[in-house]
């Protein structure tokens, strides 16, 4: 019994049992939850063991919804060099200038909305792919061994969880 309490996680007082290694108490669940990942206050939910591969394919699909948002914004035909080239004839009334212009300012301010949107998804997609390339959850990332005892010893570069390469942590991750 005292191996099994020296090689795993501390005691955990609120939920009064020994997780099991790489888990940790969630102050917002109220659950020890194994390979922690990290709360989503989006989701509303845990990412670990469970569904942390699922969380990587929303990220993903966010990705490619907010890629496909951008373009078909990108393709519309109102476009400021239309309004500023495009109708400079006689022919042109007020209300196609004010139309065109409603629509060019509703086409900018979209892209100023969703390139944000996009830029920070892309980035969560990076970080996770290449988090679970190497078998390590974000807790572990940004805590480190100075504050997780199970990782005690190891440098700042190790996988300590890493399989025998590339492929393998790819496949355990899904």
């Amino acid at each position: 019994n005292t191996l099994y309490r020296s090689t795993r996680r501390k005691y955990c007082d609120k939920c009064h049992f020994y997780p099991p290694l790489r888990s940790h108490h969630c102050s917002t669940c109220s659950a020890c939850i194994a390979t922690f990942d990290h709360h989503c206050h989006f989701l509303g939910t845990c990412i670990g063991e469970r569904n942390h591969w699922r969380f990587w394919w929303f990220v993903v699909l966010n990705v490619v919804s907010v890629k496909l948002s951008l373009d078909i914004v990108s393709s519309s035909s109102l476009t400021l060099s239309a309004f500023i080239y495009g109708h400079g004839s006689n022919a042109s009334t007020s209300g196609d200038d004010l139309k065109l212009g409603l629509g060019t300012a509703v086409k900018v301010i979209a892209r100023l909305y969703m390139y944000p949107i996009y830029f920070i998804a892309s980035i969560l997609l990076i970080i996770h792919t290449l988090l679970a390339i190497g078998n390590c959850t974000t807790f572990e990332f940004t805590k480190g061994a100075e504050h997780i005892d199970y990782l005690r010893g190891t440098r700042v570069m190790d996988l300590p969880f890493g399989r025998d390469g590339l492929f393998k942590n790819v496949i355990m991750f899904f």
